[in-house]
């Protein structure tokens, strides 16, 4: 799995969707299972101060439709990701 040509590995940020309106919040990949199907654990940042990030597992890679509880690469960083 190579979206763009960049390999998925531990320590990319990438975007998670969290509902169907496109609410996405970043995350980290903290663990890569497959590179044919992106599947990964993600630490996903919080939106406000008093939340804390959450870590959600074996989360799949959707570069097309975005959909619900899965990550992509950020938008302007598609290029440019986890060099």
């Amino acid at each position: 799995m190579k979206a763009k040509d960049n390999e998925i590995k531990e320590g990319c940020v990438v975007h998670y969707v969290l509902s169907e309106q496109e609410h996405h919040r970043p995350a980290v990949i903290v663990k890569v299972w497959s590179q044919n199907t992106g599947c990964s654990d993600l630490k996903v940042f919080p939106d406000q101060d008093k939340d804390r990030c959450s870590t959600v597992k074996s989360v799949f890679f959707n570069g097309g439709r975005r959909a619900l509880y899965t990550w992509h690469w950020m938008e302007r960083l598609e290029e440019v990701v986890c060099d």
